[in-house]
């Protein structure tokens, strides 16, 4: 029969697989591995597919060879396939642009501000007109 390793600090307890001397345990409260896992960062991993999706491609526009990021070719892209009728895009695109209701509230705001302009440009042009009788 095997002897049972004691001293004065274990007091009967006894040491064997799964139960490590006392004094060489964690302390409460101190992990194991205290540098631990590192965190998982989403960002990170993510940077390299952002990093190819903004970088310039290039691209002929108007006769004219220009560099443009390569997700703008990609939208242009998935809007001219909607455009040709494909469900799949046009839901896609429609989604992600916020629904229709959004859509149409841009429009409008669009619409509104360069109506705003051309009321704008006239009321200049009016004044100009103006301004020209009175001096003559």
């Amino acid at each position: 029969m095997s002897e049972t390793p004691f001293n004065e600090n274990t007091r009967g307890y006894e040491v064997g697989y799964g139960k490590p001397p006392k004094h060489t345990r964690f302390k409460k409260g101190q992990s194991g591995n205290p540098k631990g896992r590192p965190r998982f960062v989403f960002e990170q991993d993510e940077a390299p597919l952002r990093r190819y999706l903004l970088e310039p491609i290039p691209v002929i526009m108007k006769n004219r060879k220009v560099m443009v990021p390569a997700i703008d070719v990609m939208v242009k892209c998935m809007i001219q396939k909607a455009v040709q009728g494909c469900h799949l895009t046009q839901k896609l695109l429609i989604r992600e642009s916020g629904g229709l209701a959004a859509i149409q509230a841009e429009a409008k705001r669009q619409r509104t501000q360069a109506g705003q302009k051309l009321i704008e440009e006239m009321r200049k042009e009016i004044d100009d007109w103006t301004a020209k009788d009175e001096t003559h």
